[in-house]
């Protein structure tokens, strides 16, 4: 199950239009995105947070989630 949504999400990560270049990191259910941005990310963990995704802020630079090792591929598509 993990394989499966971490081959997911990083499929759906690289398809999204991030305003600012970002990198998408992903080992396993660990996500993490860097933008050289600074505070880009914290207006993208807003808008998540606001939108029922929780996302944490490593800083101006650095965001990274941390999906449930047992979602299922209904939670993750949405």
């Amino acid at each position: 199950n993990v394989a499966k949504q971490s081959e997911y999400f990083q499929k759906r990560l690289s398809t999204m239009n991030f305003k600012n270049p970002t990198k998408i990191r992903i080992e396993g259910l660990a996500i993490g995105l860097e933008s050289s941005e600074g505070g880009y990310l914290v207006d993208v963990s807003q808008r998540c947070l606001q939108s029922g995704l929780m996302i944490s802020e490593l800083g101006p630079f650095m965001a990274t989630m941390f999906p449930a090792l047992t979602i299922d591929q209904k939670t993750t598509e949405e």
